[in-house]
């Protein structure tokens, strides 16, 4: 997998017919922006879940899950937090499979405060303190097509294409 910028703080494998099995280390080539995790046991054959908990930062770089500074119409300036994942800045934002010629599925949640809005190029599911923003796990993507946006936004309505 992929990954720049990001600390990996856990690993694991929960098959559909099974126990969680934690990841037993994992190895982290800076150069390559590539991550190899070891499982002791090996995994078996099988349909699952891989599972990372993993921390990064929100940076001025204009890659990955960046800020970006605004000025409002009284002049006051704030920031956005948007992504650019193209073609391979995703790994910046996310551990994923991070190359375009690569399609996955992907489940991503942000938990925005209510006074914001977050916007996605797919589906968004709500909840009563944040919007979670899943992207269909039947839709099968390239990464860098992931988008997100979170910001304060004078309306939440909406217009349809």
């Amino acid at each position: 997998m992929n990954a720049a910028e990001l600390e990996v703080l856990k690993i694991s494998w929960e098959p559909n017919n099974g126990s969680v099995q934690e990841a037993s280390k994992w190895n982290y080539e800076e150069s390559d922006e590539i991550i190899e995790v070891l499982f002791d046991p090996p995994l078996k054959p099988g349909s699952g879940m891989l599972k990372l908990k993993y921390t990064g930062s929100l940076n001025d770089k204009m890659k990955g899950f960046y800020r970006s500074k605004c000025k409002n119409s009284d002049g006051v300036e704030y920031y956005n937090g948007v992504t650019q994942f193209e073609a391979t800045d995703a790994r910046k934002a996310l551990v994923c499979w991070d190359e375009p010629a690569v399609k996955a599925t992907f489940d991503v949640t942000l938990i925005v405060p209510k006074d914001k809005v977050a916007l996605s190029n797919m589906v968004i599911s709500n909840s009563n303190f944040s919007m979670l923003i899943p992207i269909d796990s039947g839709d099968f993507l390239m990464s860098y097509l992931i988008f997100s946006r979170r910001r304060k936004f004078p309306s939440t309505k909406l217009i349809p294409p």
